[in-house]
């Protein structure tokens, strides 16, 4: 069993464990409250279970997670925090939300709510940690409040491998293109010519598959880089981007947010020349 696969599994066995010493209902209503001292007094439900799972995934924040688990039939990877959701929502009495946007919260927590039965919970390690979650989590948050596009940052290694395409849907140019600031590694390079057989995450802001024609796709694995930004374009036009980095950095991320809302000419700043998926782009 390899460490990951062993990771993995412990914590699989962690979420099934009946004893939790801080728990679901624990973390959502230490976190919200956290939020609200950092001035975040709104949260897209779906959104934070998706910026969450990358704290998830990393070893140094399990004290944080440990009666939290991955969300099961997702299209994209986030925890399941349904429960702790749930009971915030409906006995905390400091969530607003509306029958017609369920899915957008608003925090209305005191700033002198009392959390030292919560916090008791937490070893001085943890409780520096559920901080440092908060700040960082509300620092993106203000960054992504002043984009001019749609515009998400998670707080993630941004070495990894993505999946692109470029092609045409409903006649017009469309895809997924990647800018970083170092170099790229293809992995697997896709042509598909037949309208029939091309079907494509879609490059606008709702999650869907689409049927694109004459397309191009490839799996583009990154080294090296500091941020990676994945947008959606369609008819030369930015849909939305999703940004993925570590940096924590005011400054450099209102850089990245100024890449992330920038259009370029179809052949700027491409790695490969000829090849449309990828920009190389340094932080300025």
């Amino acid at each position: 069993m390899s460490k990951i696969d062993l990771h993995e599994e412990m914590k699989i066995n962690t979420c099934l464990s009946k004893e939790k010493k801080f728990t679901e209902e624990d973390f959502v209503r230490v976190l919200f409250s956290y939020l609200t001292n950092n001035g975040v007094y709104q949260v897209l439900e779906s959104d934070l279970k998706r910026k969450l799972y990358f704290y998830y995934e990393n070893p140094e924040f399990q004290e944080l997670f440990q009666d939290i688990c991955k969300a099961r039939g997702s299209l994209n990877p986030e925890v399941d925090i349904s429960e702790g959701l749930y009971h915030e929502k409906y006995f905390g009495g400091n969530i607003i939300w509306g029958s017609s946007h369920s899915d957008k919260l608003n925090l209305v927590y005191p700033f002198d709510i009392d959390l030292s039965d919560y916090e008791k919970k937490l070893s001085k390690n943890g409780l520096e940690l559920m901080r440092r979650l908060a700040f960082e989590l509300a620092l993106r948050d203000e960054i992504e409040s002043r984009s001019t596009k749609e515009l998400h940052i998670y707080g993630t290694n941004p070495n990894q491998v993505y999946s692109l395409i470029y092609g045409k849907y409903l006649r017009k140019d469309a895809g997924l293109e990647l800018l970083s600031d170092r170099d790229v590694q293809y992995k697997k390079f896709l042509v598909q010519k037949t309208f029939g057989e091309a079907f494509f995450d879609s490059p606008f802001s709702f999650r869907e598959k689409i049927q694109m024609e004459n397309a191009l796709m490839a799996d583009v694995f990154l080294k090296n880089a500091s941020y990676a930004i994945v947008r959606g374009i369609y008819d030369g036009q930015i849909q939305y981007a999703n940004a993925y980095t570590n940096i924590v950095s005011e400054q450099e991320l209102r850089k990245i947010r100024k890449i992330a809302n920038t259009s370029f000419q179809k052949d700027e700043y491409l790695a490969l020349k000829g090849e449309p998926f990828v920009r190389k782009l340094t932080l300025k």
